[in-house]
């Protein structure tokens, strides 16, 4: 597979820009082995266009790239007729299934009088395919102008995931283009982030995301004009350190009931990788789903290259997770559990009509079971571990209601508006309200 072709199936669902945005790449090393396209992923077409905007440094690009359903990104290369294409502007085509317009917002860097010649080049899983060259003169004008003025300034909005990169340019009286590198500090790989200023003069700033939790990261702004190019100090920053997150079911739920909150989880920072929702069977004793809970909670971390997690449990889940805790090494690997509608104290013989059909984990969530007896025997909250409840005041599964409560534990109530009271077990995975309250309590 071609170089561009396998970077882009790698990096495909972490792109960070918009279909205008530009990567500026210098000198990618990297190689890719095997050859063939990926199969389900169709080649991207491609049509160079013309040159626009010729001025004595710089050119406007077009061409258009069907991405053919597929992640697609493109390069337009360029270099004098003399040469060969060695600079390049890339950018997002973007995933539809029909002809897009692209183009550069402008190929810098350009000498007067100076004939190029230029391609477009599409790459998605499937392959490469580069269209036809053009050709443009540049004008012979020479602007009079000195290099640009760069200082690097300090990041702002710094999350978990995500922060703003800054900066100032003073063009000095020529088309001035600037590329942000970042990247982690100890590494010395940057990624790239284009952008022009033309003549203004003022602050530049470009948001980056898909950073990883808890790192320390290195960045600076340079810019180029036909005078050369200028580069500002390296600055830092570190994104917010978290944990990733298993999601525990209660009695016969699955994998899906914690979209919502997944979902408001990501739009705070969390990876995709961070938040998982973990799913078992209900037709076994709280003591076995613990065991394959010890397993995932296991393979996360693995996964993760963290050394804790953060439990987030609904209803007999937190039966499961409690045992995990206190019995199988669990309060060595979290850092924060919470137990949201959970047993904890076991429940009503008439609230548990409904799981019947699965006596092992039912009959271990009434009141008084031999089970429940031993896991809260002497500390409800052992280890370093950080506890958390949430409980409704009208929760129908739960009863009483200040079963949930652990001691040890901060323990919350969730006023539940009458008329969810019917709904309120479920809801307390689902709501906003709950959500506020763990949201913090694990960040």
């Amino acid at each position: 597979m071609p170089l561009r072709s396998c970077i882009t199936s790698i990096v495909a669902l972490c792109a960070v820009l918009s279909s205008t945005g530009l990567i500026l790449f210098a000198g990618i090393a990297a190689a890719c082995s095997g050859g063939g396209p990926v199969e389900g992923c169709a080649a991207p077409s491609v049509s160079t266009g013309g040159a626009d905007s010729i001025t004595s440094n710089s050119a406007t690009l077009t061409g258009s790239v069907n991405p053919q359903g597929c992640y697609t990104e493109y390069a337009f290369e360029y270099g004098r007729s003399s040469e060969g294409y060695p600079n390049e502007v890339i950018g997002s085509a973007g995933s539809g299934a029909s002809p897009v317009p692209v183009q550069t917002y402008s190929a810098l860097g350009l000498q007067p009088s100076t004939s190029y010649h230029f391609r477009l080049t599409a790459w998605n899983s499937g392959d490469e395919i580069t269209g036809g060259s053009g050709s443009f003169t540049t004008t012979g004008t020479t602007e009079a102008c000195t290099k640009p003025t760069v200082t690097t300034e300090a990041a702002s909005g710094v999350g978990i995931s995500f922060a703003t990169l800054n900066g100032k340019i003073s063009p000095n009286g020529c088309d001035t283009a600037y590329t942000f590198e970042y990247g982690y500090a100890a590494s010395g790989t940057y990624s790239k982030i284009t952008g022009s200023v033309g003549k203004v003069s003022g602050s530049v700033w470009q948001k980056v995301s898909n950073l990883e939790p808890g790192k320390l990261y290195t960045f600076r702004l340079t810019a180029n004009n036909i005078k050369g190019p200028s580069e500002g100090a390296f600055l830092y920053f570190s994104t917010i350190p978290v944990d990733p997150i298993v999601f525990v079911h209660g009695w016969n739920g699955a994998a899906g009931g914690w979209n919502q909150w997944i979902g408001w989880f990501q739009q705070q920072g969390w990876p995709a990788s961070y938040l998982n929702d973990w799913s078992y069977s209900s037709a076994q004793t709280n003591e076995a789903i613990a065991q394959q809970l010890a397993s995932k909670v296991n393979l996360v971390l693995s996964q993760t290259s963290k050394t804790k997690v953060d439990l987030i449990t609904h209803s007999m889940g937190s039966l499961s997770g409690r045992f995990y805790l206190k019995n199988l090494g669990g309060s060595a690997k979290v850092d924060e559990f919470v137990s949201l509608g959970g047993p904890n104290h076991g429940t009503s013989d008439t609230a548990l009509v409904f799981c019947s059909s699965t006596p092992m984990s039912c009959d271990q969530m009434k009141e008084n079971s031999p089970f429940l007896t031993s896991l809260n025997a002497g500390d409800e909250t052992p280890g370093a571990v950080r506890y958390l409840t949430i409980g409704s005041d009208c929760d129908p599964v739960i009863n009483p209601d200040s079963s949930v409560a652990l001691s040890g534990a901060e323990n919350l109530v969730w006023s539940t508006p009458l008329m969810s009271c019917p709904n309120s077990h479920s809801l307390l995975r689902t709501d906003s309200w709950p959500y506020g309250k763990v949201l913090p309590f694990v960040k």
